[in-house]
């Protein structure tokens, strides 16, 4: 049954489709604080928890932040590859196997995105990007 691990393993899947020209970083789970730059992350946000949707199944609604980090010299381009980025990830989740990440969700998308800058919580300074994504999935009622 789809759940938490399957939808964080298929958008980490999903991400490095994405080409290293627009996206130059491997993408991790957030365990520590990256020191090198670019870097990118994926965080879970959080959830609504379940509810019901009928007698046979509960909807949960799960969020997630996708985050690109760079080094706050290299901010001169780092616009266009936040655009870049936003496109590539909006070309890729519209394929029609990522709209619901292979089966695991009914709805997969952007739901929406911020830029930032940071100069206490890493190594040096960042600007960055912060793109929140939603999967809302069926859960079975035993």
């Amino acid at each position: 049954m789809p759940g938490f691990v399957s939808v964080a393993q298929k958008l980490k899947t999903t991400l490095d489709l994405i080409s290293s020209s627009i996206l130059p970083v491997t993408f991790e789970y957030l365990e520590t604080m990256p020191s090198k730059f670019p870097a990118g992350m994926i965080v879970l946000e959080g959830s609504q928890g379940e509810r019901a949707r009928d007698t046979k199944y509960n909807e949960l609604t799960v969020r997630f932040r996708i985050i690109c980090v760079f080094a706050a010299q290299e901010s001169q381009g780092a616009f266009e590859k936040w655009l870049g980025l936003l496109d590539a990830l909006g070309d890729e989740f519209r394929k029609s196997t990522h709209e619901t990440l292979d089966g695991d969700a009914f709805s997969f998308m952007i739901e929406g995105y911020e830029q930032f800058a940071d100069n206490q919580s890493y190594a040096q300074p960042v600007v960055g990007l912060s793109v929140r994504v939603v999967a809302k999935m069926l859960k079975s009622i035993m």
